[in-house]
């Protein structure tokens, strides 16, 4: 029943930059100021109401450690409502990590919760991130959060106050636009930053009467918001008289400093009058505040930040979260806090103004050790795994044979060309030369899979005199060989190869067959690959004759702004690489791959230069440098797709650098990925936005994967490895790829050097001609390849009939149906399986596991159960609606292990 008495909310609360124009450590020491106040102030003001801790649970830790003695004081605000936690650890950007990292966040922010005594806010908090992601109400009501409060991305002139927001699945959440001005400091800017200048009582009540008006012209339904709650703000104690000074103005109201989810619930009795926003949230500002500004190019701040952070993510959602369970499983018993300390650094580093690289240097600087002890984890785990698993192969002294286990972390089957680096012992005694008069001396061997079936290969690169990787807990003095050869690797589990040589025949262990049909051409039974003159790649899709030309070639603008945004000056340059000094190599071709390297001297402006004199302003630097552009181009073996390797030298600071990819793909829209869906976005930019205070930008974001379909359904797509993050679609159809952008100007600093990117950086992505009948999740899987690889473990002198077939579970079904992550669960035995559908039809599919199950249950991404699921010994079934999300917990059968094949 819809309760006819107005009622205003005031926000009491901070927002809380864990880091950002001030180093962690600057901000901690404000911070514990800060909340002491808050804590003193409440426990004397027993009639205040609720203070809101940014949605946040991460700073608590940050404040304890400084103040131990504070802790009971403050766990008895917190379990007293008089504090507000939670949901998040720390406040995320959106576009800039994984799903499941916004899943781990709130986890996170849950188990601190109850380690408090609390259940987290049930409120999607996110008021200040750039933009908001298209699945992001799914992921709320995954935690039983049915309310949110959005900021930038959304304007007042198309938005009021109270809004229904709603995923591509239906998934939705009653949701509230803070004002276009200050945002969530709204309240303290307008009227109590003011109230202190003003004299007469006239003019308090004025300031405080147009605020209220304000917001209630911003909605059609009876209640508002004031927020006070602007970065690193104190608790202002004055807010309990501003409140009866409001029931004085507006006595048909209820005023209350208190709770924003209780405002929410009593907008939900309006729910049929709210309009309903679907899909991402990316509107650029229409209005002259800054605060409103959607600040598009922080997808392209800070490459160095962006590539770790992916490669990061891909480590402890791919490698460490899965190979925790087989160990778990074959009662290994590697503590989870390993784990935990992982998914500690990497979050913490996720933080809107961290991960979008809009903070000053020293800040950045910190990033980087956390992404290291990331690595430095994952690296020993891995090794611990590996060599657990290899314990079980006999060995055999006589034998010159060496076992290479190949790890696949992903539950589908892959057939590709991989690379590996054989360890040879320096005494093995088979070698051959090529030519007559044994120049260079090689070791002749063969490889073949678990069936014995020989796999070609192409040897890529010898290395004599080497100490190689750590092998069964060994360091070996010898040769490395590196090798490519196609492979078809069992999922999620380890797939065996032996190198061996074969007695019988000659010395001789070469391949002279290759996938070259030129000097500067090749092809494989899907695309044929021609290296244009200039640099640029024509590729030509056999399946359905469709061919595209002039593929990858650079451009470089000029770039005056920050971390936040490209600035492009009146007096800038747009360069192209193509007509650059350019290089064409045949780097290695064999069996397996072919391998062009492409070098490209690209001629740019040295920097630029602010002029004084007869002429102001910004201008290109007279002087100029040279970009060493490198592709290292690959077509392999029975694959669909072209894999780059790019690195450039970056010797020239203030410019942005993009690879272009024209597609000639008719149509309007182009489509580009996020956390858990694919999203359509319009080629160009928009032109009715002329005269925003923020224009429209052709740059969108995108997690790493970008494409153009035509009207015929076939089309082009770019998918990256890791690292980029931003996107365009010309009127011309042709798809750009921001590289990088370099800059000095950081925040309240006079310029600081570590934006400018100098030095080399490296880039790895795919481009992927696509048919018709290719859905998104094709794509979302070569991503998934090109991201995760292979990990790879030698055994020398082994016993092959020994060896012990290892894997964990495939997910058979639907093109679209994609795999996320499998894990242990969070708070007891188990372990989680979540996917996802990121098509808009039901996708069906068939979990399979090598181990018996003893249950299978549906369970909310916050991994409470929704219901049990009939099952098997080793197969349960699934179905998912259009763009759904699913999580299941899975216990297997004891004794442990995994079962043999």
């Amino acid at each position: 029943m819809k309760e006819n008495t107005k009622k205003i909310y005031i926000m009491s609360g901070t927002h809380w930059d864990r880091e950002w124009y001030r180093p962690f450590q600057g901000f901690r020491y404000k911070l514990v100021h800060i909340l002491t106040e808050v804590i003193e102030t409440l426990e004397k003001n027993p009639d205040f109401g609720i203070f809101t801790l940014d949605g946040q649970t991460v700073v608590l830790n940050d404040y304890l450690l400084i103040r131990p003695d504070m802790e009971e004081r403050l766990i008895k605000l917190i379990r007293g409502g008089r504090i507000l936690i939670g949901p998040w650890y720390c406040m995320p950007d959106e576009f800039l990590i994984s799903g499941e990292s916004m899943i781990k966040n709130l986890l996170k922010g849950a188990q601190m919760s109850r380690k408090f005594g609390v259940m987290p806010w049930k409120y999607g908090y996110l008021c200040d991130t750039f933009g908001h992601a298209a699945q992001t109400p799914q992921i709320f009501n995954g935690f039983d959060m049915n309310y949110a409060l959005v900021g930038r991305g959304v304007n007042e002139a198309t938005c009021p106050a109270h809004f229904i927001w709603e995923s591509p699945d239906g998934s939705n959440c009653i949701t509230y636009k803070v004002p276009d001005h200050m945002l969530y400091g709204d309240f303290n800017g307008t009227v109590l930053e003011k109230l202190e200048d003003c004299q007469m009582e006239e003019e308090k009540d004025g300031l405080i009467e147009a605020a209220v008006q304000r917001e209630f012209s911003r909605t059609e339904i009876p209640v508002i918001l004031l927020m006070d709650a602007l970065d690193h703000k104190p608790i202002h104690i004055q807010l309990g008289d501003i409140c009866e000074r409001i029931r004085r103005l507006f006595p048909d109201t209820e005023v209350l400093v208190g709770d924003a989810r209780d405002m929410a619930e009593h907008a939900h009795q309006y729910r049929e009058l709210l309009p309903v926003r679907t899909g991402q949230l990316i509107e650029t500002a229409i209005t002259d505040n800054p605060a409103q500004r959607l600040i598009v190019h922080t997808l392209s701040s800070r490459y160095d930040i962006k590539r770790k952070n992916d490669i990061c993510q891909t480590l402890t959602e791919k490698w460490l979260a899965p190979f925790m369970v087989l160990s778990d499983m074959n009662n290994q018993k590697i503590p989870r806090a390993f784990l935990d300390i992982a998914d500690d650094y990497l979050i913490k580093n996720q933080a809107h103004d961290s991960i979008c690289g809009c903070s000053i240097d020293p800040v950045h600087r910190d990033m980087h050790y956390r992404y290291d002890q990331v690595e430095y984890i994952a690296q020993e785990l891995l090794c611990d795994v590996m060599h657990e698993q290899g314990k079980a192969v006999a060995r055999d002294p006589e034998s010159e044979n060496i076992i290479i286990q190949l790890y696949n972390p992903l539950p589908y089957r892959r057939k590709e060309t991989v690379t590996v680096e054989i360890p040879f012992e320096a005494d093995y005694p088979y070698k051959y030369a090529d030519e007559p008069y044994g120049y260079e001396w090689k070791n002749a061997f063969r490889i073949k899979d678990q069936n014995g079936t020989e796999l070609p290969y192409n040897l890529l690169e010898i290395r004599t005199n080497t100490i190689s990787h750590h092998y069964e807990d060994k360091v070996y003095e010898g040769d490395l060989y590196k090798v490519s050869f196609l492979v078809e690797l069992e999922p999620m589990g380890m797939s065996h190869f032996t190198v061996y040589y074969p007695e019988k025949e000659s010395m001789a262990t070469r391949y002279l067959s290759g996938l070259a049909t030129g000097f500067q051409t090749a092809e494989n039974k899907y695309l044929k690959l021609k290296i244009n003159d200039n640099g640029t790649i024509m590729l030509t899709d056999k399946q359905i004759g469709r061919t595209f030309d002039n593929l990858l070639y650079f451009i470089d603008d000029s770039e005056i702004g920050d971390g936040w945004n490209h600035v492009q000056p009146t007096d800038g340059r747009m360069l192209s690489s193509i007509g650059s000094e350019c290089s064409i190599e045949l780097v290695t071709d064999g069996p397996a791959q072919c391998t062009f390297g492409v070098t490209i001297r690209f001629r740019v402006p040295q920097e630029m230069a602010y002029r004084k004199g007869r002429s102001y302003g910004f201008r290109p630097s007279e002087k100029s440098t040279i970009l060493l552009i490198t592709n290292m181009i690959t077509l392999k073996a029975d694959s669909r797709y072209l894999e780059i390797e790019t690195s450039i030298s970056n010797s020239a600071k203030d410019h942005r650098v993009r690879a272009v990819f024209p597609t000639n793909e008719g149509g309007n829209v182009y489509f580009a990925s996020q956390a858990f869906a694919m999203v359509e976005q319009n080629v160009g930019r928009d032109y009715e936005t002329d005269d925003f205070n923020e224009p429209g930008t052709y740059e969108k974001p995108m997690s790493g994967i970008v494409g153009k379909r035509g009207i015929e359904g076939n089309g082009l797509a770019v998918i990256s490895a890791y690292g980029l993050h931003e996107c365009a679609c010309f009127e011309d159809h042709s798809i750009a790829v921001t590289l990088y952008r370099c800059f000095d100007k950081t925040t309240r600093r006079n310029g600081e050097p570590d934006g400018q990117l100098q030095g080399d950086l490296n880039f790895k992505f795919a481009i992927f001609p696509f048919g018709k009948e290719d859905g998104y999740g094709a794509l979302q899987k070569v991503q998934g390849v090109l991201a995760t690889g292979i990990q790879a473990y030698f055994i020398h002198h082994a016993k092959e009939e020994t060896i012990r077939s290892m894997g964990i579970m495939e997910l058979d079904g639907d093109d679209d149906l994609c795999f996320s992550i499998l894990k242990p669960a969070i708070e007891e035995s188990g372990m989680i399986l979540r996917v996802y559908n990121i098509g808009e039809n039901i996708v069906k599919g068939v979990v399979k596991t090598r181990f018996t199950l003893r249950n299978v249950t549906e369970v909310k991404l916050n991994e409470e159960e929704i219901r049990p699921l009939n099952h098997t010994e080793h197969s349960f079934d699934i179905v998912l609606p259009k763009y759904a999300i699913r999580t299941f917990k899975i216990y297997h059968q004891f004794p442990v292990g995994i079962d043999d094949k």
